[in-house]
């Protein structure tokens, strides 16, 4: 066994050696990290919060303002990946083949510096790792070793970028975002690749308001999506921006192709609420208002008790009227139902006299003296705040990073760097030792040799 547990070491780089890390690499931590990585993406669009009534994000992921912390959903992930590449990495250089010294090949291959030919794939999926936690400033780390390692594998390189897109675009790093979207067109992609390319350049293009640009690639990324749920969302998400360009009737197709019996109920009930109000709800989602939060219901400083959101309630006194045998219309039993859900998640506040459902049935209004000035939030200013709100969120989220899993992945860097180094310093002394016994070969020789002369 000890034989076995020597030959078998990544401290050295044989073809069996190589054959080894490479087999227990690929079956034993790689195949369980990735498929429990799988799970987790699926698992992300049933756990993850959403506001309908604000754009939806491409990646189901997005940290909402009120997240200080990255979920951290991914941490076994991230677990199994380290200890893969510190246990099953060779970077000690191997016994050269004089027979193959005059080949340009195979002096390439002598000059890489991971020689386990399946690690490069447990690295990205460290990084990818990372990005689906949301701590973006890792995983590109993780790719700048990446492209460190492998600077010739333009495939890995690609992916590689494309993630890097991601992370960028989700720190607003637009400048960064914008040089890589310029590296990855001069490039031609692998198929493989597609996919992904028209997913993170349709959430560049979003993220950098260019909503008309961002159509084509967004209905290319939904017509290759695999995930039924993700699939929808990216539905629901184009009938958004539909609205919000004033194209009703191809939001409101869109908003029709989601409802089916596999969508699940919720996302079918709100597809039928923009179905039956697309011009309210296009106001809605242009001006960021989130119904299911009661900072969005502006009160107004009388003690009448009304309060209003545009273009979806009037502003009257609620008092039930339900008669038995009233036929209501489909928009007031799909309002109906979104009350119930707000009052829900507001138990401390009647809702009930703050939102008031459109009605069929004619009711008394109340007259409001109106401020000769609009006190209403202005778009400008909403987006302001907004983007204030993201902004500190980051900062909250950055400062507040997982240092634990940092600080490890810098103790395994640190041990990797030490055990090269102390390969290296292996190596130098074995060199001087050669050294040191041909000097003396060649002495005695010569004083043979001059013997020999007398």
């Amino acid at each position: 066994m000890v034989p076995l547990a020597v030959g078998c070491s990544n401290k050295r780089n044989t073809s069996a050696t190589r054959a080894y890390h490479e087999l227990t690499t690929r079956y034993n931590i790689y195949h369980n990290a990735h498929k429990t990585y799988n799970q987790l993406l699926e698992d992300q669009l049933t756990t993850s919060s959403v506001n309908w009534f604000e754009p939806l994000s491409v990646h189901p992921n997005k940290l909402s303002a009120n997240t200080s912390t990255p979920p951290g959903l991914f941490d076994g992930v991230i677990e199994r990946t380290t200890k893969a590449i510190i246990e099953h990495s060779i970077t000690s250089k191997p016994q050269r083949d004089p027979s193959k010294a005059h080949s340009q090949e195979y002096r390439q291959w002598l000059r890489q510096e991971e020689f386990n030919p399946f690690i490069k794939n447990t690295w990205l999926l460290l990084g990818k790792a990372y990005v689906e936690n949301g701590d973006y400033n890792e995983a590109l780390s993780v790719f700048a070793e990446i492209q460190r390692i492998y600077p010739h594998d333009i495939i890995l390189i690609s992916a590689t970028q494309l993630y890097m897109l991601r992370s960028y675009v989700a720190l607003n790093k637009m400048y960064d975002a914008k040089n890589m979207v310029y590296i990855l067109q001069l490039r031609n992609l692998p198929p493989t690749l597609t996919h992904l390319y028209n997913q993170e350049y349709a959430n560049y293009l979003l993220q950098n308001n260019e909503l008309e640009e961002a159509i084509p690639y967004l209905l290319k990324t939904i017509n290759k999506e695999k995930i039924y749920l993700q699939k929808k969302r990216l539905q629901f998400l184009l009938g958004q921006i539909y609205l919000l360009l004033g194209d009703n009737q191809n939001a409101n197709n869109s908003f029709r192709k989601i409802k089916s019996l596999r969508t699940p109920p919720l996302l079918n009930d709100y597809a039928s609420i923009y179905l039956a109000n697309s011009d309210s709800m296009t106001q809605v989602i242009s001006l960021g208002i989130e119904l299911a939060n009661n900072n969005n219901i502006t009160e107004h400083s009388n003690s009448t008790n009304i309060h209003t959101v545009p273009s979806i309630v009037r502003v009257r006194t609620y008092e039930p009227q339900d008669k038995p045998g009233t036929n209501k219309s489909e928009t007031s039993i799909l309002l109906e139902m979104l009350m119930d859900r707000l009052k829900e998640e507001n138990l401390e506040t009647d809702i009930s006299k703050k939102i008031v459902p459109l009605s069929t049935e004619v009711t008394r209004s109340v007259s409001v003296e109106r401020e000769p000035i609009d006190t209403r939030t202005g778009p400008d200013e909403l987006r302001e705040r907004l983007e204030h709100n993201a902004a500190e969120a980051l900062k909250r989220s950055n400062a507040s990073s997982n240092i634990k899993n940092r600080q490890q992945l810098l103790k395994d860097r640190e041990k990797l760097r030490e055990a090269r180094l102390k390969e290296r310093d292996k190596e130098l002394k074995e060199r001087q030792r050669k050294r040191e016994d041909q000097l003396k070969q060649r002495e005695k020789e010569r004083q043979n040799r001059i013997r020999k002369q007398k």
